[in-house]
C-alpha cells in the first residue's frame, strides 16, 4: 500500500512537475503522512468519500497541533498541497490514505513512506556511479545509503540490547538510547515503544514520555530531513501511547550541509556529545550505512584511511569501530552489518582490535535475502549485540544464512533457537587462529587431530580481470579462428563440475598485453597459465565446482585456477567437487565467496591426493560429460554426428532422451562413490553427516529407491520443464535444493526425494509417451542439422555461409526424411521451408544466448558471426 502511494506520486501523479524535484520537497507528501497518523493516533477518523476540500478541513487540528513543532515541514506541505490539488494523484492519494487509515500502525511508516518516495532518485545517482558517474558524495551519498530496517531487526535488537538493563532495574534517568544513524527513527520509536512499557507505573504516562523524548533517546543522522523525520515519527508515537500530543520535542539531529564525516568525527557532533551527558548506561542501537570504497568519494576514503585505518575505507566497519569505542562497562551496542569483516583477511587487524576490547555477547547470522524489500540481493548481514570485554563469556552464534526471510523472523522470534543453528564460542577461540575469522560454525568440526590443508598440495590462484567484460570477452562462436589475438578461455559463470563452461575467448595477445592497456583491468598469475590444470566458478552459493582447464585455455577472475603440484588432478577434483568439500568452505566462508584463500585453508589428507580408485571414477565422470556436452550446441565440444537413416523417428527421440538420462544416472552414480571414498580419508572426527546434510544437503544417487507414483503426461510434464531449447538443462529456482545441480534427473530426484535410478527406471518405461519431450528434442535435431548443412561446427573454423531455404530444406529432408506429416505432428508447420523461415529464428537465438550466428534474409538462411 506504501509503495503505490509513493508510485502514485513519484511516477503517474506529478509528471512534468517539479513539486517532488529535490529530496527536500519530499518533507511535503511527508507531513501530510504524518497528520493522517497523528489523526488515528488520537482516534479521529478519516472522512469518507474523496473531497480534497473536507479530507483538508479533517486535518487543520492536527496541522496546527504538528505545524508548531515542525514549521519548516508545514510550509513545504502548503506548496504541496497547492501543487497536488492541480494533479491526477490526489484522488488515488486520498484513497489510499483513507484505507491506511484503517489498518493498525507499527510506528515505522512514515519511515517506510520516504523510502518508498526516495526509490526513483536512489536508483539514478547509484546507477550512474556503476557506470563510471560521479562517486556518491553529498545528496547522492545521503539518497543511496539510506535503507531502513526490517521490523524483525528492530525488534530482535531492541529487546536484546534494553531488556537486561530493565531486568537490571537501571532507573530511567541513568539511561540513554542512541541511533547514530537514524533514518526515520525506527529503532528509537521501538526503543520508545519497549521503555514506556517497561517503565510503566514508575512515572506518570506524560511525565515518562517526556523523560523519554526530552532525556532518554538519542538520534543523530548525517541526513537534517532524516532527523526530522525521525523526530516526526517519535511524536506520532509517543501521541499514540499517550492518546495526546506530547511536550517535549525529540533529540535528533541532523548534520552539516556538504559534510560527509558526521558522527565518525565526534567534533562535529557536539550535541549528540552533549546529549549523552554523564549517562551511567548507553545502549546505541543502529543500522549504520553499507558502502565500500568501490563508489566512495575520495574525501570520504582518504578520512576513513586516516581515521580509521582498520576499517579499509568500508563505511559500516568505521561505524562498528567509532561505537565499539564508545563502550564502558555497562554499556551495550546493537547493530545491523555486513559480515565481510567477521571473515576477510583484509579485516584482521579490526577483528583482533573487537575481540580484545569488546564482548560478542549475540549474533544472529542472516546471510542474504534478509530484506523483503530486496529479493536476491548479495549484501550479507548479521544483528550483533556487544559489550565490554568480559573474559571467560562465551558468544552465542544464531546461524540463519539458509533460511528465507520468513524464516529468519521466525527463528529470532522463537522463545528457544534450533539448538542445530546454535553455536556457543569463546572468544579466545577466534584469537587462536591467525587471521582471527570468526568461524563460529567451523569449532564444532574442529578435533584434536591435524590434517593437512589444501594448499600443501595446490596452488589455488585468483585470475586476471579485464575490467570491461562486454568488450574483451565474447562468445567463441563470434570470433574466427584466424584472429589468433582472441583465445580460448575458461569464464565460469555457474555451477559447473568435471568438464563444460567452455563457449568463451578472451582479447588476449600474446602475454595479456590487451587487456594490460585496459585502465580498469588487473592481470594476475600470467606465468601460471601452463602449469594450471584445474578451473573452478567463483560464486559458492550452489558449492565449490571445479572442471579440467583444457591445454592452452587461460583463466580469468569469474573462473580462476588451480595449480596441483602434489597428486593426481582427477583425485583433487573428486574431493574439491565433493559435497563434503563445499560443507567445509561453507563453513570457512560464510559469505559464500570461493576465493583462493578458503580453498588453501580446506582439510585435505594427503593419502587422497593419490586415490587411483578416484582417479579413475572422476575419468569416466569427465568422459560421460565430455559425451553430454557434445550432443549440445552452445558448447566448443558440439560435434553434430548425421543419425543412421531415420526410419522410425520415434524410436531415435526416444534413444536419444534415453542417452541423456542414463548418461547423468551413471555420473550422479559414480559421485556418489567418489563422495564416499573422499569420506574414508578422513578422521572420522571431521566427518560430521548430520551437519554436511544440513550444509549442503544429500547426494541425489543417496537418496531413496523407490516407485514413482506419476502419471506418464506428468513426468513428460516435468522433465520438459527443465530443458532449454536445445535440450540443455535449464536450472530453475532449485526450491530448497541446497547444492549445485547440473542436469535433468539430478533436479527431478532431488524435488521427488527419491534415487535417479529410479527415475530413471520410470522414463525408460514411460519414454513412447513423452511428447512435449520428444518434441524438443525433435527441433533440436532439425537446429543442430541445419547448422550443419550450413557448415556450422562447435569449434572457431566455420565460414559464413548463404543459402536458399528451399535448398536448405531439400539438404534436410535428404539428410533427415521427416516428411510433412511428421514435422506438423512435432512442430504444427507444415513444411521444412517454412519450418527454418520461421520457427527457427527465435529458437535459434534462444540456444546461441541472443548472439545468434543464424538469420533468416530474403528468403535465404545466412550464417555469419554477430555483429558487435
Amino acid at each position: 500500500m506504501l509503495r503505490k502511494l509513493a508510485r502514485a506520486l513519484t511516477v503517474e501523479g506529478l509528471k512534468g512537475g517539479d513539486v517532488l524535484a529535490t529530496r527536500a520537497d519530499l518533507r511535503g507528501p511527508l507531513f501530510l503522512f504524518a497528520l493522517v497518523q497523528l489523526r488515528q493516533a488520537l482516534g479521529h477518523a478519516l472522512p469518507a468519500g474523496h473531497s480534497a476540500a473536507a479530507f483538508r478541513a479533517s486535518l487543520s487540528a492536527q496541522e496546527e497541533q504538528l505545524g508548531a513543532l515542525f514549521p519548516e515541514a508545514s510550509r513545504s506541505f502548503r506548496r504541496f498541497w497547492r501543487a497536488l490539488e492541480k494533479s491526477l494523484a490526489l484522488r488515488r492519494l486520498l484513497e489510499g490514505l483513507v484505507q491506511l487509515n484503517a489498518l493498525p500502525n507499527s510506528g515505522d511508516e512514515l519511515s517506510w513512506f520516504y523510502q518508498y518516495l526516495k526509490t526513483p532518485l536512489e536508483q539514478s545517482v547509484v546507477a550512474s556511479a556503476h557506470r563510471g558517474g560521479p562517486k556518491l558524495a553529498g545528496e547522492a551519498l545521503l539518497v543511496s545509503t539510506q535503507f531502513f530496517t526490517e521490523p524483525y531487526m528492530v525488534e530482535f535488537l531492541t529487546r536484546c540490547g534494553l531488556a537486561p538493563l530493565v531486568e537490571q532495574k537501571v532507573p530511567l534517568e541513568q539511561l540513554r538510547v542512541l541511533d547514530p544513524a537514524c533514518g526515520g527513527g525506527n529503532f528509537l520509536i521501538a526503543a520508545l515503544d519497549f521503555l514506556f512499557r517497561a517503565y510503566q507505573g514508575t512515572y506518570p504516562p506524560q511525565q515518562l514520555v517526556d523523560m523519554l523524548l526530552g532525556r532518554v533517546l538519542v538520534g543523530y543522522d548525517l541526513d537534517p530531513l532524516m532527523a526530522e523525520v525521525a523526530a516526526l515519527g517519535i511524536v506520532i508515537h509517543a501521541s499514540r501511547l499517550l492518546g495526546a500530543l506530547p511536550s517535549s520535542l525529540p533529540l535528533t539531529f541532523g548534520g552539516l550541509p556538504g559534510d560527509e564525516r558526521g558522527f565518525l568525527e565526534p567534533s562535529r557532533v557536539p550535541k549528540v556529545e552533549s546529549a549523552l551527558g554523564h549517562a551511567g548506561h548507553i545502549v546505541i542501537l543502529t543500522n549504520p550505512p553499507f558502502l565500500g570504497r568501490r563508489l566512495m568519494s575520495l574525501p570520504l576514503k582518504e578520512y576513513l584511511h586516516e581515521a580509521y585505518p582498520l576499517a579499509k575505507a568500508d563505511l559500516c566497519a568505521a561505524f562498528l569501530i567509532r561505537c565499539l569505542g564508545m563502550l564502558r562497562p555497562g554499556d551495550r551496542f546493537g547493530v545491523v552489518h555486513q559480515t565481510n569483516w567477521m571473515f576477510l583477511s583484509s579485516f584482521v587487524g579490526m577483528r583482533k582490535w573487537l575481540l580484545d576490547r569488546s564482548q560478542i555477547e549475540q549474533c544472529a547470522d542472516l546471510g542474504a535475502n534478509a530484506f523483503s524489500d530486496l529479493s536476491g540481493e548479495k549484501v550479507r548481514v548479521a544483528l550483533s549485540v556487544f559489550s565490554h570485554a568480559q573474559p571467560g563469556r562465551k558468544s552465542r552464534f544464531l546461524r540463519l544464512v539458509d533460511a528465507d526471510v520468513v524464516g529468519k523472523q521466525a527463528a529470532l522470534r522463537a522463545d528457544t533457537p534450533d539448538p542445530r543453528l546454535l553455536f556457543e564460542v569463546e572468544s579466545k577461540h577466534f584469537l587462536e587462529n591467525a587471521d582471527c575469522e570468526l568461524h563460529y560454525h567451523a569449532v564444532r568440526q574442529k578435533a584434536s587431530v591435524r590434517v593437512p590443508t589444501y594448499g600443501d598440495f595446490a596452488v589455488p590462484m585468483q585470475g586476471t580481470s579485464t575490467g570491461d567484460n562486454d568488450r574483451f570477452i565474447k562468445f567463441s562462436w563470434e570470433v574466427p579462428e584466424e584472429r589468433n589475438e582472441w583465445r580460448a578461455v575458461s569464464k565460469g559463470g555457474g555451477y559447473c563440475k568435471w568438464l563444460g563452461l567452455n563457449r568463451y575467448v578472451v582479447l588476449w595477445g600474446e602475454r595479456g598485453e590487451r587487456i594490460s592497456q585496459n585502465p580498469g583491468s588487473a592481470l594476475r598469475n600470467v606465468d601460471k597459465m601452463e602449469s594450471t590444470q584445474l578451473v573452478y566458478s567463483d560464486t559458492g552459493t550452489a558449492g565449490l565446482n571445479v572442471r579440467l582447464l583444457r591445454p592452452g585455455q587461460l583463466f580469468i577472475a569469474s573462473g580462476p585456477g588451480i595449480a596441483v603440484r602434489e597428486g593426481e588432478p582427477f583425485a583433487h577434483m573428486a574431493y574439491l567437487n565433493s559435497r563434503l568439500a563445499s560443507a567445509f568452505m561453507r563453513m570457512l566462508s560464510p559469505k559464500l565467496t570461493i576465493a583462493a584463500g578458503y580453498i588453501r585453508q580446506l582439510p585435505f589428507p594427503e593419502t587422497l591426493a593419490r586415490d587411483s580408485e578416484l582417479v579413475k571414477r572422476v575419468r569416466r565422470c569427465v568422459e560421460l560429460k565430455d559425451e553430454g556436452l557434445s550432443r549440445k550446441l552452445g558448447n566448443d565440444e558440439f560435434r553434430f554426428v548425421p543419425p543412421r537413416p531415420v526410419r522410425e523417428l520415434d524410436r531415435w527421440l526416444e534413444q536419444a532422451i534415453l542417452e541423456d538420462l542414463g548418461g547423468e544416472a551413471e555420473r550422479l552414480s559414480l559421485e556418489w562413490e567418489c563422495e564416499q571414498a573422499v569420506r574414508r580419508h578422513f578422521p572420522a572426527e571431521l566427518v560430521d553427516e548430520e551437519r554436511i546434510s544440513a550444509e549442503v544437503g544429500r547426494c541425489a544417487a543417496a537418496l531413496p529407491g523407490a516407485d514413482v507414483e506419476a502419471s506418464a503426461e506428468l513426468l513428460d510434464e516435468s522433465l520438459a520443464g527443465t530443458l532449454d531449447a536445445a535440450c540443455r538443462y535449464r536450472p530453475g529456482t532449485r526450491r530448497g535444493i541446497r547444492f549445485g545441480c547440473e542436469g535433468s534427473l539430478e533436479a527431478l530426484a532431488q524435488a521427488r526425494g527419491i534415487a535417479p535410478a529410479a527415475l530413471l527406471d520410470s522414463y525408460q518405461r514411460e519414454v513412447t509417451s513423452l511428447r512435449r519431450v520428444k518434441a524438443l528434442y525433435f527441433e533440436d535435431l532439425l537446429h543442430r542439422a541445419t547448422l550443419h548443412v550450413l557448415g556450422f561446427s562447435g569449434d572457431r573454423r566455420w565460414r559464413s555461409e548463404r543459402r536458399r531455404l528451399r535448398d536448405v530444406a531439400d539438404e534436410l529432408d535428404s539428410l533427415l526424411p521427416v516428411g510433412g506429416d511428421v514435422l506438423r505432428r512435432w512442430t504444427n508447420v507444415a513444411g521444412l521451408e517454412a519450418w527454418l523461415g520461421t520457427r527457427l529464428p527465435a529458437l535459434h537465438s534462444e540456444v546461441f544466448w541472443q548472439r545468434p550466428v543464424l538469420r533468416v534474409e530474403h528468403s535465404h538462411l545466412v550464417l555469419s558471426r554477430p555483429s558487435s
